[in-house]
């Protein structure tokens, strides 16, 4: 080669760098314009999920927040569902835990070992407790108030 053409091939040599790297550089930004556009979509969706959870009927949202459990008799049974995220017992026994639900077994001794909450007391007909008691092992300690009347009183079903 002569030496006229020696530049010329440094500059056609210069010019393939540089278009592959021009390349490169293009399939980096198709890349990244990518996972932006997918990363868009997916805040898009999940926009999507919260609009449409945040569509509340008032009047209902109301209503749960002023009675956020829900009372149902199961046979001779009542069960005092309460959801898991209020994070509160409201009285009874312990029952179970049921996905996002705390299921409660309430009844009149219950009530009578661990009062429920006045609200519920009304609600359920229990009114205020004859006497107070707790457990201490397998004995139950009358703390207030006498059993013996209370056995003539209301006579436990056998």
């Amino acid at each position: 080669m002569s030496r006229g053409h020696a530049p010329l091939v440094d500059v056609l040599a210069q010019v393939a760098t540089s278009h592959h790297q021009a390349v490169a550089d293009l399939d980096r930004l198709q890349a990244a314009a990518a996972a932006a556009r997918e990363g868009l979509a997916e805040s898009l969706r999940q926009i999507a999920r919260t609009t449409a959870l945040t569509g509340f009927d008032q009047e209902q949202l109301q209503a749960f927040l002023e009675r956020p459990y829900a009372v149902v008799r199961h046979g001779e049974r009542l069960l005092l569902y309460v959801p898991r995220f209020l994070n509160i017992h409201i009285g009874g026994w312990l029952v179970r835990h049921d996905g996002a639900y705390t299921i409660y077994e309430v009844s009149r001794m219950a009530h009578l070992i661990s009062p429920l909450p006045d609200f519920l007391a009304r609600e359920l007909g229990y009114g205020e407790p004859l006497f107070a008691a707790h457990f201490e092992g397998d004995a139950l300690v009358v703390e207030r108030g006498d059993s013996a009347e209370l056995a003539r009183r209301r006579p436990l079903p056998r």
